[in-house]
């Protein structure tokens, strides 16, 4: 599975996901984080990738399948340990073939 951590999350995130088995990336590895929702979405579709985000602009535009982070402003320990504790029903739900999964 191809994941991209949006800007408004941090670095640590994708390498959690890449110690899970998958092939993750932050946006700022990716040379993408000056470019705005369009130019991730597009680079993103086109990369077959799923991107995690805070940001609602990626709910409303569609493909590519997003996974909105509704978490307020927490520590790394927690963000991590809320992504461990939910991650086997996120990976389900996109390998089933959902577009939009919300991360509260």
């Amino acid at each position: 599975m191809i994941l991209w951590v949006d800007q408004n999350l941090p670095p640590v995130l994708a390498e959690w996901l890449r110690a899970k088995g998958h092939d993750a990336q932050h946006v700022r590895g990716l040379g993408l984080d000056q470019a705005d929702d369009i130019g991730i979405a597009t680079n993103a579709m086109a990369a077959g990738a799923t991107i995690i985000s805070k940001d609602d602009d990626f709910a409303f535009k569609g493909p590519p399948p997003t996974v909105l982070v509704r978490i307020g402003n927490v520590t790394n320990p927690k963000l991590i340990s809320r992504f461990e504790a939910v991650w086997e029903t996120i990976e389900a739900a996109l390998e089933a073939g959902e577009t939009l999964i919300e991360v509260f």
